[in-house]
């Protein structure tokens, strides 16, 4: 019998490519848009595929460390079944209270359906960001420093610091990767980045976003 390789795919972009396409990419609950509100965010998982598919949705807390298990932010349909060509809604429903800090979860949207890329079966999955907006205004707050030779960027402020995602910034990402999974610096945490250059890299980026 053929192994079977069963892989996530982790991506904060949805990849018209594969069989689901989600939208929108990352939700800011506690701001009005066309697919948020104070306590809701909506996604919507478009079935491009010639057979009908199914996806497993799965929020967690995030932190710079990683994710745990939550209720405070639940989904209204943990599994999708979405026939070809459809589309198909998933409500995202706070249940938790909004604080002086925005707040950070993912949403993990895994095809249950394997797919075959380069000979081996995945199941490709989507990690999306999804944000509760603070009850006061955002403001980052960047600090650098080295210790022991490891360089910390931290943000003691109480917003996000999106990092842009080029070439460069994958690289240091992947060499860093224990702290840096995603292109994010969360609020009250901490990155470690081992070179130098690499610190003065994201240093220069931030700078020019202020």
């Amino acid at each position: 019998m053929k192994k079977q390789i069963l892989a996530t795919l982790l991506a904060t972009l949805a990849l018209s490519s594969q069989a689901a396409n989600i939208t929108p990419v990352r939700a800011d609950i506690g701001i009005k848009t066309p697919t948020s509100t104070e306590r809701v965010a909506i996604f919507y998982i478009d079935n491009n595929d010639d057979q009908d598919t199914v996806v497993k949705v799965q929020v967690s807390k995030w932190s710079q460390d990683g994710e745990t298990a939550t209720t405070e932010l639940i989904s209204s349909t943990p599994i999708a079944r979405v026939p070809k060509g459809a589309r198909v809604p998933v409500k995202l429903i706070f249940k938790g209270q909004r604080t002086d800090t925005q707040q950070t979860f993912r949403v993990l949207f895994q095809e249950q359906n394997t797919q075959l890329v380069d000979g081996i079966s995945i199941r490709p999955g989507y990690s999306i960001p999804v944000f509760i907006e603070p009850t006061v205004p955002k403001a980052p707050n960047i600090h650098y420093e080295t210790e022991q030779g490891t360089h910390i960027i931290r943000n003691d402020g109480n917003a996000t610091i999106a990092l842009k995602t080029t070439e460069k910034m994958r690289q240091i990402a992947s060499k860093n990767k224990d702290s840096f999974k995603y292109f994010y610096i969360l609020p009250h945490s901490q990155i470690s980045i081992k070179e130098k250059a690499d610190m003065q890299y994201i240093k220069d980026f931030i700078d020019t976003q202020e």
